[in-house]
């Protein structure tokens, strides 16, 4: 019921292909091939040699058969593995030392274990921080906007008195911050270009919709589905 985790130390991508077909050949289940960063304690090879982009080519390559992928921190570096942690490996594999003096071999590749909940802490505020792949507001523990998100925020307001009548142009709006809420997003001003004011607007009012009447139509458009010409199937040659 563990899965498998096997080690890619000095394996080429075929090798690594034979391994997996093997073990599911042979009935194995949940398999996690390790990538494994050198045991090196030069920074010339320390690094150069970590490869830590195989973690994707081993998701692409196999991620079809249900294998997943994982990382194991070899190196003497006191940081590589966080950046193994950005990778978002399924399992991060470490060597961990109760005592230095009885780990001759691997101590300089080992975390003590009393600096391991610190190691793990920073791990997981690196996978935290990966977030989850989409644009969010950045927010406080009780879900409200931070000052300073509000602060960086621009919004839409009157670059100079405005009167009422007046067909709008670009030289009439202008971004500024700190943005409030409610206001209008800079993007807005495509719609309230060629629009007329109903009203008295003072400079820097924050402005919204109901102080402009007779939108424009903006100058593009999609094309209409009618115009788009898709090339029938018989015609493509190959595969």
């Amino acid at each position: 019921g563990i899965p498998i985790t096997f080690h890619d130390i000095n394996a080429s991508l075929a090798e690594v292909e034979a391994a997996v077909s093997t073990l599911i050949d042979n009935g194995c289940k949940d398999l996690i091939v390790l990538h494994s960063t050198q045991e090196s304690g030069e920074e010339d090879s320390l690094y150069a040699s970590a490869n830590l982009n195989v973690i994707d080519t081993y998701r692409a390559a196999f991620g079809g058969c249900g294998v997943l992928a994982g990382c194991v921190e070899h190196t003497t570096s006191d940081f590589l593995i966080y950046a193994a942690a950005a990778m978002n490996p399924v399992l991060i594999s470490k060597h961990i030392q109760v005592s230095s003096e009885k780990n001759v071999h691997d101590s300089n590749i080992s975390v003590d274990i009393d600096a391991l909940s610190t190691m793990i802490k920073k791990v997981r505020y690196v996978e935290m921080a990966l977030g989850k792949g989409n644009n969010q507001k950045v927010v406080d523990k009780d879900g409200e906007l931070s000052f300073g998100a509000i602060a960086r925020r621009k919004v839409l307001v009157a670059a100079s008195d405005i009167p009422a009548g007046k067909i709008i142009d670009k030289n009439d709006l202008v971004a500024k911050r700190p943005g409030r809420l409610g206001g209008l997003n800079p993007w807005s001003v495509r719609l309230l270009i060629g629009s007329k004011a109903k009203q008295d607007i003072s400079q820097n009012t924050l402005l919204n919709m109901n102080m402009f009447e007779d939108y424009q139509e903006l100058q593009y458009k999609y094309p209409d589905i009618e115009a788009i010409h898709v090339e029938s199937t018989d015609n493509i040659q190959g595969a």
